[in-house]
């Protein structure tokens, strides 16, 4: 009887394992409009998900181009995605690990189930709101009364 048991825990034990190993992490799957981050785009690509920016703008320190659509800037180095501002509704972020994506205006404590239920990596309390990754490679959420203000990802130093 004791062996039966064992082997039934065992064998639950063993299922469970590719079910949390399938969900994907955070940092390295994060995409706007379905634009992943790393990936290599040219101005087509940026102007049929994103339509025409408003504005380019260039850090001259790091060299990253930033094409702005209202509140959003994609930053582009070397012909990859690199950074992400989102301060508008206008592009869902998260759509290729997340149904419909996050968008500005969403419930903080909604966001924050949804990353929890679809994505490996941490959740980390800020005083801004909350982030998910690493110190060096993150994912932060402004929340001003429980809503999401601002979403972007950012690399520590270029």
């Amino acid at each position: 009887m004791k062996k039966t048991i064992l082997i039934t825990l065992l064998l639950m034990l063993i299922a469970s394992v590719p079910a949390f190993a399938q969900k994907p992490y955070i940092v390295e799957n994060f995409d706007i409009n379905g634009v992943k981050l790393g990936s290599i785009v040219t101005d087509d690509i940026l102007l049929s998900k994103f339509g025409t920016p408003n504005r380019v703008e260039v850090d001259e320190a790091t060299k990253i181009v930033y094409n702005c659509y209202g509140d959003t800037a994609i930053g582009v180095y070397g012909g990859k995605v690199y950074d992400i501002m989102v301060r508008d509704s206008r592009f869902p972020v998260l759509t290729c690990i997340i149904a419909g994506g996050i968008r500005v205006g969403d419930n903080a404590e909604e966001v924050k189930t949804k990353i929890r239920q679809n994505a490996v990596g941490d959740i980390i309390e800020t005083d801004k709101g909350f982030m998910a990754g690493s110190y060096d490679v993150h994912i932060s959420f402004d929340v001003l009364l429980r809503k999401i203000t601002a979403i972007t990802y950012y690399i520590e130093g270029l």
